[in-house]
């Protein structure tokens, strides 16, 4: 699966919530959201579609920075 068909697949999902199956939503606007999502740019991976392998890569090149890896890579800090 690629990149864009896992945001896709994020967006229908969030759409799809309880909360929000009511409203009306339509697939140009569901590709905006995901074009968007994506174009924040491949050196920027969400957590949940980074591999093990670019996880581990970022931990090591911020370790290598500043020799730490005491962060968050979510809510700041």
């Amino acid at each position: 699966m690629t990149e864009k068909e896992q945001v896709m697949q994020a967006v229908a999902r969030g759409w799809c919530q309880d909360k929000n199956s009511g409203k009306t939503m339509d697939s140009d606007l569901a590709m905006a959201i995901t074009e968007e999502v994506l174009a924040i740019g491949p050196d920027r991976p969400f957590l949940g579609l980074a591999t093990t392998g670019m996880l581990l890569g970022e931990l090591k090149a911020r370790a290598e920075v500043d020799g730490s890896i005491d962060y968050r890579t979510v809510g700041g800090g």
